[in-house]
């Protein structure tokens, strides 16, 4: 299926569209600060993760 047609106000998608990925890091995983001290170009680094489906 395609892109998501439903206005953007509506609470459930009723279009029918399917989802293509699953995000699995609600928000990006950042560098703890024993890592940023041992390799300090690692600040900046932001991990994000998604699974594809079907």
């Amino acid at each position: 299926m395609g892109k998501c047609e439903c206005p953007p106000d509506l609470p459930q998608c009723v279009c029918g569209a399917e989802a293509s990925i699953k995000v699995l890091t609600r928000r990006p995983v950042t560098p703890s600060a024993g890592e940023i001290g041992e390799n300090p170009r690692a600040q900046s680094a932001k991990l994000r993760a998604a699974e594809k489906l079907g």
